[in-house]
């Protein structure tokens, strides 16, 4: 009788961890940063990376944080590669017609060129998606993918992404719940920064 008490009270002692498991496992929160890359690009720095949320449950960022070797705050520029290509564009295309306008003997502007016949005044044909700017705090979907992206004039050792509250991520021991409000990535760049193949050739 004993033994048969003692059976019944382990299998109700696996059902009741396997409960708890299969309850973390479905509340529990999955994600990834990865794809990170940092590009010279216009003059400027571009840090780009993905957060993957894999989990069940939508995530809500609330910040990243960019931070130097002494932890102090990179703040991202205040720049946007359509304007910055638009007015090179337009610089571009003054040169172009001056160069290519009809002059007088005495130096003075007879005719310009059609401006059809300008290759600087045609639309811009790039995909300016690679720096899309995404307001915070955001919420990341369920099994979906966000892409970052920042304009710096400093390399950053190490950024910061925080959530508006703490969320489980784990398991300690003793089946102890783990939660954070912030996950880190240390990043130092080895070698040569590349140029971007986002800009506009000549």
């Amino acid at each position: 009788m004993e033994i048969a008490n003692f059976v019944i009270s382990f299998i109700v002692l696996l059902f009741t961890i396997a409960t708890f498991v299969f309850t973390f496992v479905i509340n529990s929160y999955h994600f990834d940063i990865g794809d990170i890359s940092i590009l010279k690009d216009r003059g400027h720095l571009l840090l780009k990376f993905t957060f993957v949320n894999d989990s069940p449950k939508a995530i809500k960022i609330s910040k990243v944080k960019l931070l130097d070797a002494n932890g102090h705050i990179i703040k991202p520029l205040n720049f946007d590669p359509y304007n910055f290509d638009k007015e090179l564009m337009n610089q571009k295309a003054k040169k172009w017609d001056l160069e290519h306008a009809q002059y007088d003997m005495a130096g003075e502007i007879m005719s310009m060129p059609l401006s059809s016949a300008n290759p600087y005044k045609l639309p811009l044909n790039m995909n300016y998606d690679f720096c899309k700017t995404i307001d915070l705090p955001t919420v990341v979907k369920s099994d979906s993918t966000l892409i970052f992206s920042f304009y710096l004039d400093k390399c950053p050792e190490k950024f910061e992404v925080e959530f508006n509250r703490k969320i489980m991520v784990g398991i300690r021991w003793l089946f102890i719940p783990m939660f954070t409000k912030s996950f880190s990535v240390n990043y130092t760049h080895k070698g040569k920064i590349q140029n971007s193949n986002y800009q506009i050739d000549d």
